[in-house]
Formats: structure tokens, sequence, C-alpha cells
């Protein structure tokens, strides 16, 4: 709450609410009085009238962290209790996976959450990434991926968030975010150097801005 209430003093009236370090046994959603948190939150969004517009699920691989499960399922429901209406999830990956594993093992990890989903009104949404930094593996370095994933799986509330910062590192964006299409749900906007994931503010790094706003 603090955070948001740094923001929102800012003069930011939507919230991204991430979840992204809440990746550990003792996480505050995990703990016996979690629903504390949310009421607080809750609080926050009523008095301020500040808006909590997407989220981001705990930092980690669901291939390789079977705990990360519980974690995203609780996230969810939060999400749920929040009003929130998409939910950003990395995908899982292996050295050496090829495409038809990797669509095929994270796939299984997203119908493990969809009841949870269909429960509270979520959308997940699977992030893009870049092979600078995931080399070895098949993964989301494309919007064409991205939209082919969603088909895969095939379940309304499954869709793309498109992370411009990671984009950038990648080359041109324009037809990546048109392939997209009905997929794009959400997404993460931030520029960098071209080199590194340095998220900083958009007109600060080397994005072509215009080409992303088109």
């Amino acid at each position: 709450v603090d955070r948001a209430r740094c923001l929102y003093e800012a003069g930011y009236t939507g919230i991204d609410l991430s979840f992204f370090y809440e990746n550990r046994p003792d996480s505050r959603f995990l703990l016996p009085d979690w629903k504390h948190e949310v009421d607080d939150l809750l609080r926050f969004r009523d008095e301020t009238g500040v808006e909590f517009l997407q989220s981001h699920l705990p930092s980690g691989d669901p291939l390789r962290e079977e705990a990360l499960l519980q974690r995203d399922i609780r996230c969810l429901e939060v999400c749920g209790m929040l009003g929130i209406p998409t939910a950003v999830i990395h995908a899982g990956a292996l050295p050496g996976m090829g495409k038809e594993e990797f669509f095929e093992k994270n796939a299984a990890y997203v119908r493990r959450l969809l009841p949870t989903m269909e429960a509270n009104g979520v959308t997940l949404c699977l992030e893009n990434s870049a092979s600078s930094y995931r080399r070895g593996y098949f993964y989301f370095f494309t919007g064409t991926s991205l939209a082919e994933f969603c088909d895969y799986v095939d379940h309304p509330l499954v869709g793309a968030c498109w992370d411009t910062g990671h984009a950038n590192l990648e080359g041109p964006q324009h037809e990546e975010i048109l392939a997209m299409g009905r997929h794009l749900k959400a997404i993460h906007f931030n520029d960098n150097y071209g080199v590194t994931d340095d998220h900083v503010l958009p007109f600060m790094g080397t994005m072509n801005v215009d080409e992303v706003m088109t």
C-alpha cells in the first residue's frame, strides 16, 4: 500500500499491482492473515479512486518450481478480490527445449490455473522476452509466437502481454505487435539502450516509440 500511495501522490490514477517478488515461502499473501493485505489495498482503492489495472504474477519458472503454482493461484485470487482483469506471467523453459515441448508443457501449467482464472474473472497474459538472455531454448521472442500459443491453448482467458523493452532488444516491433491481434491484452511500456533490459522511461533509450505507438 505504501508504494501504491507514492504512485498516487505522484499523480498516477492507474497502477500495475506487482506480485513479482512474492515468490518466497514467507510471502505476505501466503501467511494466515493474507486477507488483511487485500483489505488494506481495497481501502486504499476506495479512498483514492485509484484503479488497479493489471498485475504481474510472482517471478520464477513454473516448469522448475512446483511451489510457484500455489503462489500463482493465491495472487490470481487477490486479483479477483481487487477486480484486476489481467495478470502477466513468464513462461517456463528448459535448456534445449524445442517449440513443441515448450508449448505442451506451458499449456499444461496454464490449464492448472484455469479454474482459478475462471472463478475470479482474470485473464492470464504470457509475456515476450529477449533472446539475449534466454539463449539455448525456445521462448516467446515474437508476437507471432505469442499469438500461436494463445491459439494453441484456445481459451478466452489466455492472452498476450507485450513488453516493449524486451522487444527493443530483438529489433523492429511493428509487425510483431500487429501479429498478436485480438490476443494482446496487456502492455509493459518501457525503454532501454538495445543491450540489456534497463527499464528506463520511453524516449530515454533507443526504442522507436513512433513505431510502437503506430
